[in-house]
């Protein structure tokens, strides 16, 4: 056994990563008003048919501030996309009613700033690179694991700062009189 196929080695990982999502999703406090200085509101959208991913997701959102909402069909999930700001969509590759691609090329025409996690549970290297393609920011094999999951989090709050701090170099310089 290697350390880290050690059960101990990944409960501790969890712990650390669990601790850091908590930070960085909570933000640095403001001490005068007691709130956090990050955008508090953050929601996912689980689209899932498969009842093992859906509690495997939920598990690990519970844990964070984050709404959770779960759709068993496209169909349902851009009805939740249309009346709510989701960040975040984990979508399983096949669902009742079509291919996770009818779903991810409508959040790119429409929601380009909610962030795309396509479950694998084929396994297939073409349905990776596909839905690379197509504009899925990552890919999770099934069954899923919670340090994956984590990591993916971590991957998407990296990208909206890179892209917070570019707005905020394009914003224009206003000069007091």
């Amino acid at each position: 056994m290697t350390i880290q196929d050690s059960p101990d080695c990944t409960k501790v990982n969890n712990g650390w990563m669990l601790s850091f999502l908590k930070s960085e999703f909570y933000g640095p406090r403001n001490r005068n008003q007691g709130e956090s200085s990050v955008n508090q509101e953050r929601a996912v959208l689980i689209v899932s048919c498969r009842p093992e991913n859906r509690k495997t997701l939920l598990r690990v959102f519970d844990e964070l501030p984050i709404n959770s909402y779960v759709a068993p069909t496209i169909r349902d999930a851009i009805e939740v996309l249309a009346s709510r700001s989701i960040s975040m969509v984990f979508c399983e590759e096949r669902l009742p009613d079509g291919p996770y691609s009818d779903l991810l090329t409508g959040v790119r025409a429409t929601w380009s700033e909610t962030q795309f996690v396509v479950m694998l549970c084929t396994g297939e290297w073409e349905e990776y690179l596909q839905a690379m393609r197509l504009g899925a920011q990552e890919v999770l094999r099934c069954p899923l694991l919670p340090t994956d999951i984590d990591l993916v989090l971590i991957q998407a709050m990296k990208r909206n700062q890179k892209r917070n701090e570019l707005t905020k170099q394009r914003e224009p310089i206003t000069w007091a009189h």
